[in-house]
């Protein structure tokens, strides 16, 4: 039978997280549609203002959702590596509760 682990590392959770909260943050500050404009500017009326239009917006859209979409995966990354560190700490408790308690009668009179 193959026994199968593994190891979840929680400061690269973390890290990956702070990463993505980064990318975010840069993709929420930065505008899709910087140039755009200029099109509906020079080209007033045109098919192409008009299409400069529908992209500006489905643009923003779509940048939009990914900022949002990224800075949840973050926080459901942070919150995974909350849990992992919670319950190393729990088990971590647990354990030093067996150990004393498999001492027992004879072991505390040794003391």
């Amino acid at each position: 039978m193959t026994m199968f682990t593994f190891e979840a590392v929680v400061a690269d959770i973390t890290a990956s997280a702070t990463g993505m909260t980064s990318a975010a943050d840069t993709v929420k500050a930065a505008d899709p549609t910087a140039g755009l404009s200029s099109v509906s500017t020079a080209l007033p009326g045109s098919a192409s203002a008009a299409a400069a239009t529908t992209l500006s917006t489905a643009w923003t859209e779509r940048f939009t959702t990914w900022a949002t979409d990224a800075a949840s995966h973050a926080t459901a990354r942070t919150n995974s590596a909350s849990s992992y560190t919670r319950a190393d700490h729990d088990a971590s408790m647990r354990m030093q509760a067996n150990s004393v308690a498999n001492r027992g009668p004879a072991m505390a009179q040794a003391q």
